[in-house]
């Protein structure tokens, strides 16, 4: 018989407990962890860096996140419309 494998836990910000993994950032590549039960919550870096950090001016070095929601992806920017009627038309 296989040994019972023990997965780290961490409480979120409302006190439950919850089994962790990590990734990486997508902006700096420093460690993040999440909930494997709700991977929408995370536990962030803040002051610390893991070597290799790309961005040390990344939100989770400045406004890190323990036990809460990840923020929403950035949305792209609408573009803005042709000065001039340079674009060409179809």
């Amino acid at each position: 018989m296989g040994a019972d494998v023990v997965l780290p836990r961490e409480r979120d910000a409302d006190g439950s407990l919850h089994p962790i993994a990590a990734r990486r950032c997508t902006n700096c590549s420093c460690t993040v962890r999440f909930a494997l039960d709700d991977p929408s919550l995370v536990w962030e870096m803040g002051s610390d860096r893991s070597p290799g950090c790309q961005d040390e001016w990344c939100p989770c070095h400045l406004a890190p996140l323990f036990g809460e929601r990840a923020r929403p992806a950035p949305r792209s920017l609408p573009r803005a419309a042709d000065p001039g009627g340079l674009a060409p038309t179809g």
